[in-house]
């Protein structure tokens, strides 16, 4: 059953993603979850924009402004790969994230809940964390 919260680690679609992340030494895994995420046309699940939200935060928290709370995954990749993002991956995560406001059925979802200002929030706080 998928979970909906307002942390942006807190999908399980997004647990599922983070076992990507153990072993690998390059920014590859967040490269590809960013570009789907741009890629998509028309109609998609909301986990390939939570997904999209995740490897955000982890770029954010390779430039050394990581959210309050991450997950130990992140927290090794970032020790492994222990190099800042290059330009190019920080303005992809950007778009990425501009474009999940502005066209993710995750967003639907959230708006219809009760947690919608926290979910909008998590999502500017890792923009800002981007930028």
């Amino acid at each position: 059953m998928r979970k909906y919260d307002d942390g942006n680690f807190a999908t399980d679609d997004v647990e599922e993603w983070l076992s990507e992340l153990e072993g690998t030494k390059n920014v590859s895994v967040l490269e590809d979850a960013c570009s789907r995420v741009m890629s998509e046309r028309g109609h998609t699940g909301p986990s390939v924009y939570s997904i999209g939200i995740a490897a955000a935060e982890v770029v954010a928290a390779l430039r050394g402004r990581p959210a309050k709370e991450v997950p130990r995954e992140v927290r090794a990749f970032v020790k492994r790969v222990s190099t800042p993002p290059s330009p190019d991956l920080l303005a992809l995560a950007l778009a990425a994230i501009t474009r999940i406001k502005a066209k993710a059925e995750s967003q639907e979802l959230w708006d219809e809940g009760t947690i919608c200002a926290a979910w909008h929030q998590t999502v500017a706080d890792v923009e800002t964390r981007l930028k």
